[in-house]
């Protein structure tokens, strides 16, 4: 088993802090002082709205009516941490970040990526415009972080399943499989995964 290298964790957080800190002044903008919600995010937030406050007036078609899992956490976000759904949406596309950050951590040092060549990845992904820490403050109402977390999250267990022939983490996927495709159909193809790894790995 190998070592947990807690001090890359540590060293990890103060520089999602600074990132976090020093781009939020640098990327935020209409979108996130206005309580704005454009494009494909519109549609999110009146269903966010509509689980808020109990509307049920709204009906949506494909394929964004299935994607329920991001609007309705926004709507319990904003309900009892009374704030905008825009700053509920940052909260959530952030936390999913971070999570992120983690789980490539993780991976960086499962598959012994050298030091330095590590933490440039990692401030690659936090700092790039197109990943999710930038974007997410750029355009809050985008499920882009949350989509990414979900499917990582998912595809993480699968890999440690596969690594540890754990039942109990064979359970967990197929659970979180279906609740992924609450925000994401295709994640239904997870759960037809799962016969093939029990047939070639376990």
């Amino acid at each position: 088993m190998k070592k947990i290298k807690y001090l890359d964790y540590f060293l990890v957080i103060p520089i999602f802090i600074f990132t976090l800190i020093y781009f939020y002044q640098l990327d935020k903008g209409l979108l996130l002082e206005n309580n704005y919600f454009p494009w494909d995010s519109h549609y999110y937030f009146e269903m966010a709205l509509n689980f808020r406050d109990d509307l049920n007036l709204i009906s949506f078609k494909y394929p964004v009516n299935e994607r329920i899992l991001f609007p309705f956490i926004l709507a319990f976000l904003s309900k009892y941490l009374s704030i905008e759904m825009t700053y509920a949406a940052l909260i959530l596309n952030l936390t999913s970040t971070f999570c992120i950050t983690f789980l490539l951590v993780f991976f960086l040092n499962e598959f012994n990526i050298k030091f330095l060549n590590k933490f440039f990845i990692i401030i690659i992904f936090l700092t790039s415009f197109i990943m999710p820490l930038r974007f997410s403050i750029y355009y809050p109402g985008s499920n882009f972080a949350f989509d990414v977390f979900i499917v990582s999250l998912i595809s993480s267990i699968l890999y440690f399943q596969i690594k540890n022939n754990n039942q109990i983490l064979f359970f967990i996927s197929i659970i979180l499989s279906i609740i992924g495709t609450l925000e994401r159909g295709i994640l239904i193809l997870m759960i037809y995964l799962l016969p093939l790894i029990i047939f070639f790995f376990v």
